[in-house]
């Protein structure tokens, strides 16, 4: 029989290490990091993401703006501001901004913007630097792909798909990041030695509060310079930034993975 994950207690974890974080600034006379968000859309998920993003942050001693932009126009020109702003150590952007509306510097305009994030600053992991350090190739088709995992991702943002309980091999984790259950929630805990994690959002936003006390960790480790724009893919390697959804999944995968072996 399968098994059932709660992500709280692997939040906790996460919570600790920020909060020890900040402690360790305090004690070194610094302020402790401080993320700026901007939101330029009505869509009510936006809003409500940024709202819970806020109460997070500073219910751990981190410091939290929230930029509220009537023109994604302007967005632009906010993230050139806040990136030569030294008391800034990371932004999000909550999208969308523009939606599918193209763009000539690549597929979309909410695209774009999000390469025009600084790597530097980039809490969530989804400018250019960031994504090509993770880009792989996979020729295999869905089922297949699915069979030979240890861990599998769902993450279809659509209510109709269920992933086939039968494509899940014995003792694998199972990560649901999508809005919707996108398994078969009656058929999957039959799979034997199956782990469910059936929502991670607690740990997502761990992620961005844990990369964005690493990106302040670099800024003041290198004397409070940041004059220098880091985008090879081998300083990215050095920061540790990894995107804050593909962090979630890694830190939890690999704490089931962890108590699974106990």
């Amino acid at each position: 029989m399968g098994q059932k994950v709660k992500v709280v207690p692997i939040s906790k974890t996460f919570e600790d290490e920020i909060q020890s974080y900040v402690k360790e600034c305090k004690i070194k006379g610094l302020q402790s990091p401080k993320l700026v968000g901007i939101l330029a859309t009505s869509d009510p998920a936006a809003s409500s993401y940024a709202e819970w993003t806020g109460k997070a942050f500073l219910s751990d001693g981190l410091r939290y703006t929230l930029i509220r932009c009537p023109d994604p126009l302007h967005v632009e020109s906010h993230l050139q501001a806040l990136d030569a702003d030294p008391d800034v150590s990371g932004i999000i952007v909550y999208y969308p901004c523009f939606g599918t509306q193209p763009s000539y510097s690549g597929v979309s305009m909410d695209d774009y913007l999000r390469d025009s994030v600084s790597p530097r600053k980039d809490v969530e992991g989804l400018c250019w630097t960031y994504r090509t350090a993770l880009l792989e190739k996979c020729a295999l088709d869905a089922e297949e792909c699915v069979g030979r995992s240890d861990v599998v991702v769902l993450g279809v943002p659509v209510k109709s798909y269920k992933m086939a309980s039968s494509w899940v091999k014995p003792g694998t984790v199972v990560v649901n990041v999508a809005s919707f259950k996108n398994y078969e929630e009656d058929r999957i805990m039959d799979v034997e030695g199956v782990r469910v994690v059936g929502m991670v959002g607690k740990v997502t936003v761990k992620m961005l509060e844990r990369n964005l006390c690493r990106l302040h960790k670099q800024y003041y480790s290198e004397g409070g310079g940041g004059d220098k724009v880091q985008d090879k893919i081998e300083e990215t390697k050095k920061w540790a930034i990894v995107a804050a959804g593909m962090a979630t999944v890694a830190a939890v995968a690999a704490t089931v993975a962890a108590r699974r072996g106990r």
